[in-house]
């Protein structure tokens, strides 16, 4: 789903970093989540979203994101996602989740 036109294009390996980031962002919060003290951040999902919901979102999410952004949107794109992993694993590492 294109919305806009996006040049100069991403790059195959910014795309595989893309998704790669995204399942691995996805995987971390879905194990956290089972923590009574670990919260969703992402305010469209609320607190504690369901495992369908955060599947969904990135189902739903991803593909719009990957399809619109040029080159230089996708490096910080892909730069948020790794702050976002790196956070999960200091918010992980607080309450001795992994």
């Amino acid at each position: 789903m294109r919305f806009t036109q996006s040049e100069p294009s991403p790059t195959g390996e910014q795309l595989k970093a893309f998704w790669i980031l995204n399942a691995i962002d996805l995987a971390m919060t879905i194990y956290a989540l089972d923590h009574p003290n670990i919260y969703e951040s992402n305010p469209l999902l609320g607190l504690k979203p369901s495992n369908r919901q955060l599947i969904s979102h990135k189902l739903i999410v991803g593909p719009v994101v990957a399809q619109n952004m040029n080159q230089y949107q996708m490096t910080f794109v892909n730069a948020a996602l790794t702050l976002a992993v790196i956070n999960n694993l200091i918010v992980m590492n607080k309450y001795d989740v992994i």
